[in-house]
């Protein structure tokens, strides 16, 4: 071993005109002077280096060349100078007056550099990046988890006390936990690639933690966050994931888990599940309930084969959450899109809670795409969706309010570029003997509702005394024209909704006994008249005919534009007295 001499160079005074450069009390600072320019560049901690040999079996002991009180006051940099053999990972031992180098391989030949930085009372160095710390690898210890096993990782943590600190576990190595150990949050934990915790204990985190996104927890050891410092979770922590040919729902399911944990004491913070993109196979019910944020934009999500009953693939439950939460998910899959054999899954469940913004790239063969069934007192809400293809659903959208009391689905908007081969492209549906339950002032807009000549096909179904106040935007619904089915199906006195067509196809009307709605096209092929208008008390209906309406109650203030107008005809025709079809006044004619 060796010691560097102590250097103590004599200081410049300001105004020489020459080059100076001097060290003073073991590199404690360091100045600079060129001619009447003097600077200090920064204060360092004192710095000493020494050398040594490895030794496997006893490690090698150095002698500290200042003693101090806590070993927390002093860092170690090991450095390999000869690498005759193998020499495997590398970490430090410490006490107050010596440390000790130890390493993994069976080497007692090569040599090694130990830099040491005293960075004084750890308290007086808030922001000191020599302030790390490494868990022995040691496979003689048992539990990690026992602050009496010196170089343990809760020895370590015991070590650091309250003061801020990194401890970094080397890799390669599995880090046994049976005694339960919590992380303070002024440790920011940094495990290398291959480190792994496992054992039967738990492990609660309450610090940053961030190590990549691969696998750094093992199978049987539960792992809990506190609401401080980790904001993202990775499923990938849990294991190598979409492995594209098993079910990756016990990874997900891991991380959902550890989900729930952040935020106990804090209703508005959660972290966020973050997925990677890939091929991810999941099982239909299999997938515990989602309470977070749930990342995964470019994933695609595909249900196993063996589904035979109706249950939900992703099911979301913010109904004890009054955060903000978002959901991202590329694709979800059920079976072929053009099977006409029934479908099982429910692709995205909601179940309750108030504020989430939902954006999904497709939703293809399910039996519902999104879902809200009702089945608990929940409150669903101020939901914001955006779905760019939904595609071979039995239905696309379904809401209902179910038969518990006080279960709204109220205030959400949902946007879908392109609606094809559903069933049912959109349903609502109240209980009607139940008063508090409610779906209503709700916004839907389709870009593109596409209707196929399969039997009973239906765009917008709305149903119940309860569903009111519902805004339908549909910008253009086609079909072929030997196809049957409806555009709109209204029952059960469904009122006070808008429905707003832009471009109607060759589909008829039905509307067996709705209350009273509003009815706008702005253009429409069809030449068949609705059996029953649509019309309210607080609006009016806007429809293009050739002639006055001959069939269907009205309602006075209704509007009949004339879809063939010609010069010195009428522009169109009011309804001025209720009735089925009531009386129809023609509108001033246009100049011959």
């Amino acid at each position: 071993m060796s010691n560097t001499t102590n250097l103590d160079l004599e200081r410049p005074d300001k105004g020489d005109t020459e080059w100076h450069t001097s060290l003073n009390s073991n590199m404690y600072k360091i100045d600079t002077g060129y001619g009447n320019n003097v600077s200090t560049i920064a204060d360092l901690p004192q710095m000493y280096i020494e050398t040594g040999t490895f030794n496997y079996t006893t490690g090698d002991v150095i002698t500290l060349p200042v003693t101090v009180d806590a070993t927390n006051e002093y860092g170690v940099e090991i450095t390999p100078t000869s690498w005759g053999s193998a020499i495997g990972d590398i970490y430090v031992t410490k006490t107050t007056s010596q440390f000790t180098v130890h390493c993994s391989s069976d080497n007692t030949a090569d040599t090694f550099e130990a830099v040491i930085y005293y960075i004084g009372d750890i308290a007086s160095y808030g922001g000191s990046i020599y302030r790390r710390w490494y868990v022995s690898p040691d496979a003689g210890i048992a539990d990690h988890g026992n602050a009496a096993t010196v170089g343990s990782f809760a020895w370590v943590l015991d070590q650091i006390g309250g003061t801020l600190a990194t401890v970094e576990l080397p890799g390669n190595k599995t880090y046994t936990i049976t005694t339960a150990t919590e992380v303070p949050d002024n440790v920011n934990i940094i495990p290398q690639k291959g480190a792994i915790f496992d054992g039967a204990g738990t492990l609660h985190i309450n610090g940053v933690f961030d190590p990549g996104e691969f696998q750094v927890f093992g199978d049987s050891i539960t792992v809990t966050f506190g609401f401080v410092g980790t904001t993202e979770i990775h499923p990938e922590w849990w294991g190598e994931y979409p492995n594209g040919a098993t079910s990756d729902v016990p990874v997900l399911n891991k991380a959902i888990a550890a989900s729930d944990t952040v935020g106990d004491f804090n209703e508005y913070v959660k972290a966020e599940i973050h997925t990677k993109p890939g091929r991810y196979l999941i099982e239909d019910g299999a997938m515990s309930d989602i309470k977070c944020s749930f990342i995964a934009p470019g994933a695609v999500f595909t249900a196993v084969d063996n589904i035979v009953t109706a249950s939900h693939l992703f099911r979301f439950d913010y109904s004890e959450i009054t955060s903000f939460r978002q959901i991202d998910i590329g694709s979800i899959y059920g079976k072929d899109v053009l099977d006409d054999t029934p479908h099982f899954n429910y692709g995205l469940e909601i179940v309750g809670g108030d504020s989430a913004r939902v954006r999904i790239g497709g939703l293809y063969g399910l039996y519902m795409g999104v879902c809200s069934l009702g089945t608990d007192e929940n409150h669903v809400g101020m939901w914001d969706v955006e779905i760019d293809t939904i595609m071979g659903c039995d239905y696309g959208i379904y809401a209902r309010s179910g038969t518990e009391a006080d279960t709204q689905f109220e205030a959400n908007q949902f946007r879908i570029r392109y609606i094809t081969y559903c069933d049912t492209a959109i349903a609502l549906e109240t209980d009607h003997s139940v008063d508090s339950d409610t779906i209503g002032s709700n916004m839907f807009e389709v870009g593109h509702l596409e209707l196929h000549a399969r039997a009973n096909m239906i765009g917008l179904n709305v149903s119940g005394v309860n569903t009111f106040s519902n805004v339908f935007r549909i910008t253009g619904a086609l079909s072929p024209p030997s196809g049957t089915g409806y555009i709109v199906s209204i029952s059960n006195d469904a009122y006070d909704n808008l429905f707003d067509l832009c471009y109607v196809g060759d589909w008829t009307y039905i509307n067996p006994s709705g209350g009273y709605n509003i009815w706008h096209e702005t253009w429409n092929q069809n030449t068949v008249i609705p059996s029953l208008a649509i019309t309210n008390d607080y609006g009016r209906s806007e429809i293009r005919r050739a002639a006055a309406p001959a069939t269907g109650p009205w309602r006075v203030g209704d509007i009949c534009w004339n879809s063939t107008p010609s010069a010195g005809g009428a522009l169109g025709w009011v309804c001025t007295t209720a009735g089925t079809p009531g009386t129809w006044k023609a509108m001033a004619n246009l100049e011959a």
